[in-house]
């Protein structure tokens, strides 16, 4: 991993970690199923791969869009695990 690709990755987590805790996400983002936010995710990474393979850009696409994807599905799991629990 380069420095360019690991500062992206820690402005990145760091970025979508306080859109997601401060809830600034859509909400139309917030209120779809986990189930289809999950395949998004992988549709979406998948794209990333193949436009970065494609266009020749490395991967920092793929590594953004994959950061985007686990911060989003993580705060779902943790939102649906505190309903489970409570």
């Amino acid at each position: 991993m380069t420095t360019f690709n690991f500062i992206l990755a820690v402005v990145v987590f760091i970025g979508t970690q306080v859109i997601v805790e401060k809830k600034i996400a859509p909400e139309k983002i917030q209120q779809i199923k986990l189930r289809w936010l999950m395949l998004l995710s992988v549709v979406a990474i998948g794209g990333a791969v193949f436009l970065a393979t494609q266009l020749h850009l490395g991967a920092a696409p793929v590594l953004v869009v994959t950061i985007i994807a686990a911060t989003i599905l993580s705060q779902k799991y943790r939102l649906k695990s505190a309903t489970f629990y409570n």
